[in-house]
């Protein structure tokens, strides 16, 4: 008997006084499998093989039938250029700046699934299919890479056709300075959760790591496709269970919700966890449950979740999911809300790529990155654009989530791109209104595939930010259709306000997949004005720094400018100098040794209070 099965502590079936919803609750424990310290991990010669056919085990059905919708969308919605040829665009908000970026693996899997942790102390965590790095955030320097499997054999499982690792995230835990990292194993009877939790703030470190049957009640179905948050005491992940050997379409039997105290995983003691399976509404199982991230700090309320119908050609629905109440107590329940939204999703085609007639899997139209700050929630998910057949991505705002909630949305569309695997992520306050960043990958008939970033703020947006230009197309697989996501990573900055850090893929030099981590910076700190139009160009070095640091800029005309130095918070720290500074090159030199260590930001303005410069210094 499966240890899942030992280890049952209870199980029931509610029938939700909502007339419309149905769930059922299942208690479990999970003993600690073992102990491990990253730093120890050999794995000399990070060997894998991966096949270059498509797909992933008990796939093929589900990806002709996706491919006929696919095919379906196409036909009805055929690309179409946009009227307007401007190549300059008025977007009436600022974009956000790349302050930091770097190749964060150089040998991912298929699909790349990659993922990404940032610690505040800077230590940045990759994960991918089917490895794991640890790099400096300051430098880029990776000082650890093992595999997924190396990492967790701990956990003891040891069958050679069923012994290996996917589909990786992590998440940084801000409150208790550590990290969970989750993976599955295997498919059908082998197919186990595996997750590890960091006894410290060092990934290097100690992690203890348990693993849970995805088989657990015995119905023959595995658990996929997991997806994760956290909240002041507790951890959260999602995923789907498919029946032993079956197609999407028979075989997807419903979405489930685990809940876990985590100091308990973090002192490595048995987990007592409950899980919340059979969820359905109206008669229909909710699929694809995405968890709502936190905001600006973290919550010690649950969760809330988010589902759609997303293999609909086009939809409107979109589903508020709420945990009510913590793991012991005996009151909690599952709300389930359907919103109708101004807007309809649908999937989109796959996408297009430059010099190849190989195409770029876009998958479905599921909600891919949500947050939650104050009363509103906003996520992102793909969608087909009808106006032009183009892969687009779908912005959705919940506001007065906890008493009224509606649901307004926006396709951020490119005629020339399509565009997949949205994250979205918090960004700060500006004027009362919140500020979020979202970033995604693209790809297009005449660009190779790369990422790219953009902040909205109050139902606008800003200019796309370039994170990375593709060096060349993707082509991996002996399929025409070739993988790209399936998830990109998105998170804030917990040292700096108006930061966060993101993950994608591009396409590298040898047409396979280069996996690229960046930190992006808002214009919109407060007490920052963005940079004007006719804005300088300057350099800093050196940057990192301890001590001096010098600014170089070259000015069309003589000018008078006031040079303001601010912390990250956008706050000023110190009026450096006001200078009549001459035209043609110069340069700013001043002594920053004497602050703490941080990020901080150097404002050189004209006499009407314009910023004409601007950059960021860190400080070590």
């Amino acid at each position: 008997m499966k240890q899942a099965i030992l280890s049952l502590l209870l199980f029931c079936c509610i029938l939700s006084l909502q007339a419309q919803v149905h769930y059922k609750t299942t208690s479990l424990q999970c003993p600690l499998a073992g102990t491990v310290q990253l730093q120890n991990c050999t794995d000399t010669f990070l060997a894998q093989v991966r096949s270059l056919e498509i797909h992933e085990p008990d796939e093929s059905a589900e990806y002709e039938a996706l491919m006929r919708i696919k095919e379906a969308q196409q036909r009805k919605y055929p690309y179409k250029a946009s009227p307007h040829k401007n190549l300059k665009t008025t977007a009436p908000l600022a974009a956000p700046t790349v302050s930091r970026s770097f190749v964060a693996d150089s040998n991912s899997g298929t699909p790349p699934d990659n993922y990404l942790a940032v610690s505040k102390n800077n230590t940045c965590v990759s994960v991918m299919n089917s490895f794991i790095s640890v790099l400096d955030g300051n430098t880029g320097l990776m000082t650890k890479r093992t595999g997924l499997k190396t990492m967790s054999l701990p956990v003891g499982l040891n069958n050679i056709m069923n012994d290996y690792r996917y589909d990786p995230k992590i998440i940084y835990d801000p409150e208790e300075d550590k990290f969970i990292c989750i993976m599955l194993n295997g498919v059908n009877a082998a197919n186990y959760i595996v997750i590890g939790f960091s006894q410290s703030n060092d990934p290097k470190g100690n992690w203890n790591f348990y693993k849970f049957y995805g088989n657990y009640k015995g119905d023959t179905t595995w658990f996929d496709y997991p997806a994760i948050t956290i909240s002041k005491n507790e951890f959260y992940f999602t995923g789907n269970k498919l029946g032993f050997n079956t197609s999407w379409q028979s075989g997807f039997r419903n979405s489930v919700i685990y809940q876990i105290k985590k100091a308990d995983g973090y002192a490595g003691l048995s987990l007592n966890y409950k899980i919340w399976d059979s969820i359905y509404y109206d008669g229909k199982p909710i699929r694809n449950l995405h968890p709502v991230k936190n905001g600006s700090s973290i919550s010690a309320a649950t969760p809330y979740f988010l589902s759609n119908r997303n293999f609909a050609p086009q939809n409107d629905t979109v589903f508020l999911i709420r945990l009510t109440d913590t793991l012991n107590s005996a009151n909690a329940s599952i709300q389930i809300n359907p919103l109708k939204s101004n807007l309809s999703y649908g999937v989109a085609a796959d996408g297009r790529q430059k010099d190849t007639s190989y195409t770029l899997a876009t998958n479905d139209a599921r909600v891919l990155g949500a947050f939650k700050e104050g009363d509103e929630i906003q996520f992102v998910n793909t969608s087909i654009n009808p106006s032009n057949g183009a892969a687009s991505i779908y912005h959705g705002t919940i506001q007065q989530v906890s008493s009224n909630p509606s649901v307004q949305a926006q396709l951020l569309s490119i005629d020339s791109l399509d565009m997949a695997y949205p994250n979205i992520s918090y960004f700060g306050m500006n004027n009362g209104s919140i500020v979020s960043l979202i970033n995604c990958n693209y790809t297009g008939p005449r660009t190779f595939g790369g990422m790219h970033a953009l902040i909205s703020k109050a139902g606008q947006y800003s200019d796309w930010t370039t994170i990375k230009k593709g060096d060349s197309n993707i082509v991996v697989l002996t399929a025409k259709q070739q993988r790209w996501g399936d998830y990109t990573g998105s998170q804030i900055d917990w040292n700096f306000p108006g930061n966060a850090w993101v993950i994608g893929i591009f396409g590298n030099a040898k047409r396979g997949y280069g996996n690229y981590m960046a930190r992006l910076s808002s214009p919109y700190n407060v007490g920052i004005a963005p940079v004007a139009e006719n804005a300088i160009k300057s350099i800093s070095y050196p940057n990192p720094c301890y001590q001096f640091t010098a600014i170089d800029f070259n000015l069309a005309a003589s000018a008078v400018l006031n040079f303001d130095l601010y912390n990250s918070n956008g706050q000023l720290v110190a009026h450096l100098l006001t200078q009549f500074c001459e035209e043609g090159q110069n340069r700013l030199q001043f002594n920053i040794g004497y602050l703490s260590a941080g990020m901080y930001q150097l404002v050189a303005s004209d006499t009407k209070g314009t910023p004409l410069i601007r950059e960021r210094i860190l400080k070590q």
